[in-house]
């Protein structure tokens, strides 16, 4: 069953809150307890334990799927390679704005010898790719996020625009390589007779 789709995550809370219930009730009946006041207990403790479970389904298919997450070889270019990617699951920040929770969306970033990739995971409300030529880039900078927090990454595109990316505060460090392999990436396109 696949919890990262709605569907499949009520699916699973279902049949889970249905299984404790038929578990709670067949206790309370062996014990003589079937009473309307227990039976809206069990009820109540059923549906919280369907959701714990679907949780915890959500969760480790979750990381599943960050670890499955790749660049597909068909999308390569000719000559292009993969240089960098994220180690985990990381953010983007769709408007730019990290005050905007609900804009965050999870994935893995990619860096190849022509362009920087943003793929979102499954089981989440957006789910999109972003390419950005390295042409394009105009800057690539560590930043802070949520008042300062550390993990941040900025990368300024030609015309102006801007988009936020961040790895967390316990992976900033990940910001200051991206930064660095950005540049260089960029550099070594430009001077290789990419249009800049």
């Amino acid at each position: 069953m696949d919890a990262l789709s709605f569907k499949g995550f009520l699916v699973i809370t279902a049949v889970a809150a249905a299984c404790c219930a038929a578990v709670a009730a067949l206790f309370c009946a062996l014990m003589g307890q079937f009473i309307a006041p227990v039976m809206a207990g069990v009820t109540a403790g059923s549906m919280a334990m369907g959701l714990m479970v679907a949780g915890v389904a959500y969760l480790v298919q979750l990381a599943v799927e960050i670890r499955r997450l790749d660049f597909p070889a068909d999308d390569l270019c000719d000559g292009e390679v993969v240089k960098l990617q994220s180690q985990g699951s990381m953010v983007h920040y769709r408007t730019g704005n990290p005050r905007r929770t609900f804009d965050a969306v999870g994935g893995k970033l990619f860096l190849t010898t022509h362009r920087l990739r943003f793929v979102a995971h499954r089981g989440q409300p957006w789910r999109y790719r972003l390419d950005v030529p390295l042409k394009d880039i105009e800057d690539a900078a560590p930043c802070g996020v949520m008042r300062g927090l550390r993990g941040g990454l900025e990368v300024t595109i030609a015309g102006g625009r801007r988009e936020l990316f961040t790895f967390g505060a316990a992976r900033a460090h990940e910001a200051d390589q991206w930064s660095e392999t950005i540049h260089q990436a960029r550099d070594k396109h430009v001077a290789g007779g990419g249009p800049r």
